[in-house]
């Protein structure tokens, strides 16, 4: 199994998010990437308040946008939030931005 440091070195995570696991595919042209979190309390992604984690969302994929040699694919089950205003929503989360290779 690869190892994780370089990775979150090279991602950037923001806490609390880290590395669970990591996999080489497709003759090392591909790096699959398991994300987990430390107990947090995330934001709202409507009102950006923060609010308590509920459950978690079904994993999805999101491609990295990194220009390395290795197309690197981020699986996530993001959270899911109970806020005061907006009730049971997904959490903030870092990589909204990235392209979703569901």
């Amino acid at each position: 199994m690869p190892a994780r440091k370089p990775y979150q070195k090279k991602l950037k995570l923001p806490k609390p998010w880290k590395i669970s696991r990591v996999e080489h595919k497709e003759n090392d042209s591909r790096v699959d990437i398991w994300l987990k979190h430390d107990p947090h309390t995330f934001l709202c992604s409507e009102c950006h308040e923060p609010a308590t984690t509920y459950a978690h969302m079904e994993e999805r994929v999101f491609l990295h946008p990194d220009t390395s040699e290795h197309k690197m694919y981020l699986h996530v089950r993001r959270p899911l939030v109970s806020c005061h205003e907006h009730g049971i929503i997904p959490g903030r989360f870092f990589a909204e931005e990235f392209e979703e290779n569901d």
